[in-house]
């Protein structure tokens, strides 16, 4: 079944490439893929493949990756509940995550055991690990699911499912209003295009290709140091393979 979605409104279109690494630059760039099985329902299991790096760039241009991190998790259930996870590195605290909802609980199940990875390429990938599932929890939406009175009551008003940071959810707005409607939003921008660097192995980190119905969240964050000031250019996209 091919859904309809509604044009997001504002986009832009999507970037065309991948700019350059500058001197004197450090970038990280991270990918998390969402993999939902062939039958795909509300409740069914899903896999997760995470990548990150970080790339000195020395004033003659030449890059050194100098901290990495890799991530592999299976999830089960409507709440998207952890039951193996994989990383490199591989910290003995990673076992807290087992057990956890990816939909609420993960963040602080992980906080709490494992306090050294802030700032760190592995500390990022497992705090946008659950915010990357709530992308891909429309999957079974756009997959042509039947949705019609899944959402509990309590979901259903106002401010419910905040406080959020992402403007997308602010109260009042219309994702929060189609929630209370209990037919959710499904909006779309620009189609993906290819924004690896073919002349560029350290712009990305390697990632999977993407199977159909699977999701895939890219961020990029570069700083560089341009005539004495601190230059911050970031990008952030999530995509999902339709077929």
């Amino acid at each position: 079944m091919r859904l309809a979605f509604e044009q997001w409104a504002g986009t832009r279109g999507p970037l065309a490439a991948t700019p350059e690494r500058r001197p004197d630059s450090v970038r990280r760039t991270t990918s998390i893929q969402t993999i939902w099985p062939g039958e795909i329902d509300l409740a069914s299991d899903l896999t997760m493949i995470a990548r990150g790096q970080d790339v000195l760039t020395a004033a003659d241009g030449s890059g050194e990756v100098f901290d990495t991190a890799a991530i592999e998790l299976s999830a089960a259930g409507s709440a998207h509940t952890v039951t193996a996870i994989t990383a490199k590195p591989a910290p003995p605290e990673l076992d807290a995550a087992i057990g956890a909802s990816l939909m609420g609980g993960f963040r602080k199940a992980i906080s709490s055991a494992l306090t050294d990875a802030n700032g760190s390429v592995l500390g990022l990938l497992l705090d946008d690990l659950p915010a990357a599932m709530i992308v891909a929890a429309s999957v079974p939406i756009r997959y042509g699911v039947e949705t019609t009175g899944v959402l509990p009551e309590w979901m259903k008003q106002p401010g419910a499912a905040g406080p959020y940071t992402c403007l997308g959810h602010r109260t009042g707005g219309a994702m929060e209003q189609r929630r209370i409607a209990g037919a959710p939003l499904l909006g779309q921008g620009p189609p993906a295009g290819a924004i690896g660097r073919p002349d560029d192995p350290l712009a990305w980190p390697e990632t999977p290709a993407m199977p159909a119905h699977s999701t895939r969240r890219l961020r990029r964050i570069d700083v560089s140091l341009v005539g004495g000031e601190l230059v911050i250019d970031s990008h952030f996209r999530d995509s999902y393979m339709e077929s």
